[in-house]
């Protein structure tokens, strides 16, 4: 009996000391590995709270040079991409009240865009762009692919937050 009374204590101390599992933390479809939030493409933060794309959101003022050699001061507005998927934005610029459509482009990192899916063939269309000084400015250019291989720039652009 005393033996039995011991295995049950023994029991009851080892279930007690065990950590009840804690519920996911993470969110947006994240998961938790070791405490840490796991993230899908397109969130980051502590809890996958996020959006990459949030990083790049509002207006910026610069120049934009055009092929061939041709630059005017302007403004781009980058805003959610309508589709609502959280990797992905889109760029028009403003020429007085319009908003002119340029491309769509997604968020790799909060420094860091890349091409989406513009024009139907994103094997053609390259877009290399940053931001520096996380949400201040903007730099981006814009490639075309020749069937030779080499790229062509369509434009460039190099602007502050408004």
């Amino acid at each position: 009996m005393k033996n039995t009374t011991y295995i049950l204590i023994l029991i009851l101390l080892i279930v007690a000391s065990c950590k009840k599992e804690e519920q996911n933390k993470c969110m947006n479809g994240g998961y938790t590995v070791f405490d840490d939030c796991i993230c899908p493409e397109g969130y980051r933060g502590t809890e996958c709270e996020t959006e990459l794309r949030s990083y790049f959101y509002g207006m910026y003022r610069g120049t934009i040079y055009w092929s061939p050699p041709d630059k005017d001061t302007t403004t781009l507005v980058l805003e959610p991409h309508p589709n609502n998927d959280p990797r992905f934005l889109q760029i028009f610029r403003l020429v007085g009240n319009d908003k002119i459509y340029l491309t769509d482009v997604g968020a790799t990192s909060p420094s860091q865009l890349r091409v989406a899916y513009p024009y139907g063939n994103s094997d053609s269309l390259i877009i290399v762009g940053s931001v520096s000084g996380i949400e201040n400015t903007l730099y981006f250019n814009m490639y075309r692919k020749t069937a030779q291989g080499s790229n062509i720039v369509i434009y460039s652009f190099s602007g502050a937050r408004l």
